[in-house]
């Protein structure tokens, strides 16, 4: 029974440090392309802008 309460409160006490780290991690929504394009995503909708040429980028 002690090792059961003593893991669950060690699992209590990590909680706060997984859920910070998780914030931490932010996607991007937005940002700029080689060639003077912009790009933004929100709810749902990605929208491309500027002028010129789109580069072929393999991630």
């Amino acid at each position: 029974m002690k090792k059961v309460l003593c893991l669950i409160l060690t699992l209590i006490m990590l909680m706060p440090s997984v859920i910070v780290l998780a914030e931490e991690e932010s996607i991007p929504t937005s940002g700029e392309c080689l060639g003077g394009l912009f790009w933004e995503f929100d709810n749902g909708v990605l929208t491309i802008s500027g002028e010129g040429e789109m580069g072929t980028t393999i991630a």
